[in-house]
């Protein structure tokens, strides 16, 4: 019986989902495809008809939930708002989106803390360099708008502060994980938030 496209889709997605919970638990190199249809609750052969090895499917997987999570946060800028709106908003966000998100704290703590040398290829890191850059790009939009109605402080290098908003949110989810989640993100985030506006914001 000839399966519907959305069958298809919902197993691609099982084989996914299957597949970060092993990779998590396991590591890549102790991971099999056969390991992987199991916990899907699909035959082997159900998973390379959605792709063609576990290299694949590890890349896949990488790439889509990275990808996912990154709309999910690119909708801090379509938003709206003051420069302080959407900068508080970026750091509140993208500390919760982490915190709720298992999937999305499997993946980073598979790509960070669990993957083995040689799993990472030039494609994924080629992707993680646009979508830095694109959220960078943003982020100096926001600020260059803000010096523009005299929001932001003139005389800043706005690439830096651009910078420092990624690497403080990206040193509070490494902290989170190395304290194996002994705080709470989304209480530090408006702390966290509050400090960083303090430094690029003029005070009135």
């Amino acid at each position: 019986m000839r399966r519907t496209k959305e069958e298809a889709l919902l197993t691609r997605e099982q084989v996914l989902r299957a597949a970060l919970c092993v990779f998590s638990s396991q590591g890549y190199a102790a991971s099999t495809l056969e390991g992987i249809a199991q916990e899907a609750g699909v035959t082997r052969g159900a998973v390379y008809g959605h792709f063609g090895g576990k290299a694949e499917l590890y890349h896949t997987l990488v790439q889509e939930y990275f990808a996912r999570a990154g709309e999910r946060l690119m909708a801090v800028f379509s938003e709206g708002g003051t420069a302080r709106d959407v900068l508080h908003r970026f750091i509140v966000r993208s500390l919760a989106l982490v915190e709720d998100d298992e999937a999305y704290q499997q993946i980073i703590e598979l790509t960070l803390f669990k993957a083995d040398p040689g799993t990472e290829q030039e494609g994924d890191v080629q992707k993680k360099q646009q979508g830095t850059q694109a959220l960078l790009h943003h982020l100096e939009q926001v600020l260059q708008a803000g010096v523009e109605t005299g929001e932001v402080r003139t005389g800043q290098d706005l690439q830096n502060v651009a910078r420092s908003f990624v690497a403080l949110v990206d040193g509070a989810i490494l902290l989170w994980f190395q304290s194996e989640r002994a705080f709470s993100l989304k209480s530090l985030a408006r702390s966290l938030a509050e400090t960083a506006l303090n430094g690029v914001l003029v005070h009135g």
